[in-house]
């Protein structure tokens, strides 16, 4: 296989990070899925940087890509760049050309092949980022002051069954779902297992509860109140991204897992909280993992076109599961 006229696109968050190589016309290579590639994650900067060379070198192989747009969570300074730039044009030498982006920016074009447009991407955590057809971008980075995603969910489900236990508020069916999900009896004990000296990591933990309070918002009015209270969240840092970048106007994209989850009570109420506030505003959902929109932007950036007909291609390529992809000590 030639190097020539192939692209990367990487996308790195705080639960795995995915690379995939592409050919420009949207033929998919090779994908390969590391652990945690965010520079601000607990584990430090040199694991995540380590981790996503991992899913780099999976991609490649023997491949060198004329172009890589790295979407990365933890880019959200420019010292951040400068760190990256250094650590790949000094110790992984790849070649060619890079762009390094928030990890937000690669949802956009999963909704709207011309990279213009606003993305709200629902995962562990979420990410905002606008681009305006003029060419000015933002993204919400460090400004975020709420817990978003699954473990904004997670969090607010556990925070609800806590304080029904002590008579501080409505009684909830998420109790019984939060004790069996954790294998305890009581809430005591519940409570126990995120407060000890040796307790569990409380939002990675609690974040893999959100599918708990998105299947009780049906008919739990707590449940349904946790999942209100987030798509406002959501609605309202998104539509402040948009006006940071000079155009409120913006038709939006909502992806992640927690967004793009089949029948997602609170990908619709989102919606609902954008229509109130901006009627018109075309809302899309997309359906494919995050670094297919990296992969996008790479085959922009490298001067190819981006259709619906290269997302479509991107699509029926992708393999079914990713190549697992082993750290080792960068070189």
């Amino acid at each position: 296989m030639s190097s020539s006229r192939f692209v990367l696109g990487v996308d790195a968050g705080n639960t795995k990070t995915d690379a995939v190589l592409a050919a420009t016309d949207g033929t998919v290579l090779a994908w390969a899925r590391s652990g945690v590639g965010d520079i601000y994650s607990a584990a430090g900067s040199a694991a995540a940087i380590t981790e996503v060379r991992a899913a780099v070198d999976a991609a490649l192989g023997d491949e060198r890509p004329d172009h890589i747009a790295f979407r990365l969570a933890g880019i959200d300074w420019s010292e951040d760049v400068r760190l990256w730039d250094a650590v790949i044009a000094q110790e992984w030498r790849l070649g060619g050309t890079r762009s390094l982006k928030n990890d937000g920016f690669a949802a956009i074009r999963l909704g709207f092949p011309s990279g213009v447009g606003l993305a709200i991407t629902g995962g562990t955590g979420a990410a905002f980022a606008a681009r305006a057809s003029d060419g000015r971008e933002s993204s919400l980075d460090m400004w975020g002051q709420d817990d978003f995603g699954a473990k904004g969910l997670g969090i607010a489900g556990y925070r609800a069954v806590v304080l029904a236990e002590l008579g501080l508020a409505e009684p909830t069916a998420l109790a019984e779902r939060y004790l069996e999900f954790f294998a305890v009896p009581t809430v005591d004990r519940l409570v126990h297992l995120f407060t000890a000296r040796e307790h569990l990591p409380v939002k990675a933990s609690l974040a893999r509860t959100a599918p708990l309070v998105t299947a009780a918002a049906s008919h739990d009015p707590v449940a349904h109140r946790i999942v209100d209270e987030q798509a406002a969240l959501l609605a309202d840092y998104a539509l402040a991204t948009a006006r940071r970048a000079g155009d409120e106007s913006l038709p939006i994209v909502l992806a992640g897992t927690v967004l793009s989850a089949p029948e997602s009570p609170l990908a619709r109420r989102v919606t609902d909280r954008i229509a109130a506030a901006r009627p018109g505003t075309h809302v899309a959902i997309a359906f494919l993992p995050a670094v297919c929109g990296a992969v996008l932007d790479a085959i922009a950036e490298h001067g190819a076109p981006v259709t619906s007909g290269t997302i479509e291609r991107v699509a029926e390529t992708l393999p079914e599961t990713p190549r697992p992809a082993r750290a080792v000590s960068s070189r």
